[in-house]
């Protein structure tokens, strides 16, 4: 069996250099939201759901770029990286809480949110680069466009 180093690497690195990023993101968010509670004083509930978008943000953010890295099955490497972003996300709350207080109805809700939200940006992503295919074609038909009415005009001019 021959297993292609350099393409798996490039593989491990895109999605490494995508979880770098959606952390960033869910960091810049929770300092948002942190702000937010020190400011206006929220409920346990409110932050719950805030804390949930963020990592739900996060991940449809990381999805949208892994799936732009990688231009097929967008989808599976968009879910991929959300089940990799709750793993690592498990890691670190355990790591932080010392293995206390676990919730598995939590951490089953936060899972399926994860993988959505990656999907979601895993299949945005495609949508994404069609709409710049038309977009490009829709630009290259006004340009075509606008040099057929400057030389109707040229030619307007030139039989006056």
């Amino acid at each position: 069996i021959y297993i292609d180093w350099k393409c798996c690497m490039n593989k491990l690195i895109g999605i490494l250099k995508t979880l770098i990023a959606g952390y960033i993101i869910t960091i810049a968010l929770l300092i948002i939201i942190s702000i937010c509670m020190y400011k206006m004083s929220l409920s346990n509930n409110i932050i719950s759901i805030c804390i949930t978008a963020a990592y739900g943000i996060s991940t449809f953010a990381g999805g949208l770029i892994l799936g732009h890295i990688r231009k097929c099955n967008r989808l599976i490497w968009g879910i991929l990286y959300g089940i990799i972003y709750f793993c690592i996300l498990c890691v670190i709350s355990v790591a932080i809480n010392q293995g206390s207080g676990f919730d598995i109805a939590s951490a089953a809700k936060c899972i399926g949110i994860c993988c959505a939200c990656g999907g979601a940006g895993g299949f945005f992503s495609s949508l994404i680069s069609h709409v710049r295919k038309i977009i490009n074609t829709s630009r290259h038909l006004l340009s075509i466009t606008d040099k057929a009415c400057y030389y109707i005009k040229y030619a307007r001019l030139a039989l006056k």
